[in-house]
């Protein structure tokens, strides 16, 4: 009985890391999608309408530098210098 007990938790264990890996991943997604939708009205409010390259550009990028791009705006005067490297 006690060797059951012991299969048995070392199979959850891998589904129960497995799951918490899931957790973070959508966390860490939720969190860029977040930078990406305030970096957009950002932009939007203060350039007028993007271009798809831009949109498509800000859909790509890690967080790190949709963060310097999100810095920034309030920096420059054109949209071109928000996206200089």
């Amino acid at each position: 009985y006690k060797k059951d007990l012991h299969q048995d938790a070392s199979m959850a264990l891998p589904y129960e890391i497995g799951k918490e890996d899931g957790k973070i991943e959508g966390k860490i997604e939720g969190k860029i999608e977040g930078e990406v939708t305030m970096l957009t009205r950002q932009l939007i409010r203060k350039f007028g309408v993007l271009s798809d390259e831009y949109q498509q550009r800000i859909k790509k990028a890690d967080a790190e530098l949709l963060l310097i791009w999100s810095d920034r705006i309030l920096e420059v005067k054109t949209l071109e210098d928000v996206f200089q490297k």
